[in-house]
C-alpha cells in the first residue's frame, strides 16, 4: 500500500512497525492492500487512526467501526475517510 498524504503514511508506518493483528501476529515490515481494504482491515486502520491519536479504539469488529461512524465518533470517521482514499486509490492503479 501506498499513502496519498502524510497523515496515510503515519497510518501505515504504525501498522508496518508497531502494528498487530488481534492475536499479536507481527506483519513483518510490509502492509498489503488486503490488510487495510477488508472488513479486518477497517478495525485495523480504526486502531492506527485512534494510536496515532493516543486513543484506545473500542472496535473490535467491523460492524463495531461502521456503527461508531454512523454516531459521529470523530476517530472512526477519520479512519473512513483514510479507508476511502486508500481504497480508491488501490482501485485507480489496479487492472
Amino acid at each position: 500500500m501506498s499513502s496519498a498524504n502524510g497523515f496515510e503514511a503515519e497510518v501505515l508506518e504504525f501498522l508496518r512497525d508497531d502494528g498487530r493483528r488481534g492475536d499479536g501476529e507481527r506483519w513483518g515490515g510490509h502492509v498489503s492492500a488486503e490488510r487495510v481494504l477488508s472488513g479486518p482491515g477497517l478495525v485495523n486502520l480504526c486502531r492506527a487512526v485512534h494510536a496515532l491519536a493516543n486513543a484506545s479504539s473500542p472496535a473490535r469488529e467491523p460492524r463495531e467501526v461502521t456503527a461508531l461512524a454512523e454516531r459521529g465518533d470523530k476517530f472512526v470517521i477519520r479512519t473512513m475517510e483514510v479507508f476511502c482514499s486508500m481504497l480508491g486509490a488501490f482501485a485507480g492503479t489496479s487492472h
